[in-house]
């Protein structure tokens, strides 16, 4: 049940335009203080949750390749950086 409120709360911040990391964001933080189960507790694991998703590969990976495609954009779909490695 709390599951659907926290959704509704989050479409109807969505539909008034919030950004949705803000809205997202901000109707954990609200249901977090809400909630006698959760409370300061979930704050507390938040940066153990953080450096793990710090420390992940995979996701490292996606900046790198945005990186690399823009810079293949760049230089013309890449025709002077396989010039280069040949």
């Amino acid at each position: 049940m709390i599951a659907l409120v926290m959704f509704v709360v989050a479409l109807f911040l969505l539909l008034l335009g919030v950004p949705v990391a803000f809205a997202f964001g901000g109707v954990a933080m609200i249901f977090a203080f809400i909630i006698p189960d959760l409370g300061f507790e979930v704050f507390n694991i938040l940066s153990f949750r953080i450096y793990g998703i710090m420390n992940n590969t995979t996701l490292m990976a996606v900046p790198l390749f945005i990186m690399m495609g823009l810079y293949f954009r760049k230089v013309r779909n890449g025709r002077t950086f396989a010039y280069f490695y040949e």
